[in-house]
């Protein structure tokens, strides 16, 4: 089975969780961070032990992502969507990114698309320049976790961004060229705040114009 031996061929750290949203099912996997660099969020486990194993937020040396670029290609993984692995990838330097993306372009024969994960924190730290760049370089499209457009519930559940930082995190990606899925929690308010999860979440959504959004 080629899906299997995609997973198979991956040289990774023996501690690295590697998640991926559910579109990206049949994609090439290449770690690039490892855990997430704010991992607080109230409604999120995945390396908090909660499943069984932890994992520290780390950058993977450039070397080995490299190299795991070159034995997909060994391996005639062509023709596959990349997804670069990690919790927020683009918590990493622009030109770290940028050497990836330009390396999986450049030894993966008709990749379909780059994606990633993404916070909006990391996105509002880098200049229209950097996400230019990362567009030009070949990323495709972006997810990002909006969960709810109420700033209180997203204080509640410690996402450590507010609406308006959505918002301005959503178009400036936007902008540079790079699309855009939103991700959208249902009942993160419960029914206390049904109300204002809904109105705040449309509104939000409504700003942004994401390319796509997903309920979860």
């Amino acid at each position: 089975n080629k899906i299997l031996r995609i997973i198979m061929v991956i040289k990774l750290p023996p501690s690295q969780i590697v998640i991926r949203p559910p579109v990206e099912a049949y994609s090439v996997l290449i770690a690039v961070t490892g855990g997430c660099n704010w991992n607080q969020c109230r409604f999120c486990g995945t390396y908090k032990g909660i499943y069984g194993s932890t994992q520290d937020y780390a950058i993977r040396p450039l070397e080995d992502v490299l190299e795991d670029i070159d034995l997909y290609a060994e391996k005639n993984y062509h023709g596959y969507p990349v997804f670069l692995a990690g919790g927020n990838p683009t918590s990493a330097p622009t030109d770290y990114l940028v050497k990836i993306i330009e390396y999986v372009r450049l030894r993966m024969k008709n990749v379909p698309r780059v994606s990633c994960y993404a916070k909006s924190l990391d996105i509002l730290r880098k200049t229209d320049e950097e996400l230019k760049q990362l567009s030009e370089a070949g990323l495709d499209i972006v997810y990002m976790g909006l969960e709810s457009g109420s700033s209180k519930i997203l204080r509640i559940m410690k996402k450590g961004t507010n609406a308006e930082s959505m918002i301005k995190a959503g178009k400036k990606l936007l902008k540079s060229g790079i699309k855009l899925s939103l991700y959208v929690m249902l009942g993160l308010g419960g029914k206390k705040l049904s109300e204002e999860h809904v109105k705040g979440t449309a509104r939000v959504l409504t700003e942004i114009n994401p390319t796509i959004f997903r309920f979860r």
